[in-house]
């Protein structure tokens, strides 16, 4: 019995301690000649969908939650979110080359037509993320309508 109560008492003051170490959370500024809806055409219903469901982590307008600041989850969200942004960041859209931007858009629609976006981790704490069929047809529409878009440019 004592040796449980030295390990969890070594437990809560090593929890303790980690919280002092710093967790990366960032939100970069956001220069709005960067951005997709800069560069690109976003109706209304796109523009809607991308931010109930995609810019929290693919954006550098993060809304980070109050277990974004309690360590270790803090660590794990801040790993999550830049791996996310380093995939496709819609505040940086405008920087990537257009041929960049056309595989962006394919991936889009794969991604979620295949349900593999936004994850399932994400859509158990933030419901609202989840996507309908109607929304995947209408990302889809969306995405291959803008490639055409940026293949004209060229």
């Amino acid at each position: 019995m004592r040796v449980f109560r030295g390990l969890f008492l070594l437990g809560g003051v090593a929890l303790v301690l980690i919280q002092l170490l710093p967790s990366g959370r960032s939100n970069p500024p956001v220069v709005a000649a960067r951005t997709i809806e800069q560069t690109l055409t976003v109706p209304a219903d796109v523009k809607a969908i991308l931010d109930r469901s995609c810019k929290n982590c693919h954006s550098n307008e993060t809304v980070w939650p109050w277990y974004a600041h309690v360590a270790p989850a803090s660590w794990l969200l801040v790993m999550d979110v830049n791996h996310a942004r380093e995939e496709m960041n819609f505040s940086e859209w405008g920087v990537e080359n257009v041929d960049a931007q056309r595989d962006s858009l394919l991936e889009i629609c794969r991604k979620v037509k295949a349900g593999a976006m936004p994850l399932r981790s994400y859509t158990l704490l933030h419901r609202e993320a989840a996507l309908t069929p109607a929304d995947v047809t209408t990302l889809c529409t969306w995405s291959e309508s803008a490639r055409k878009q940026l293949r004209q440019r060229q």
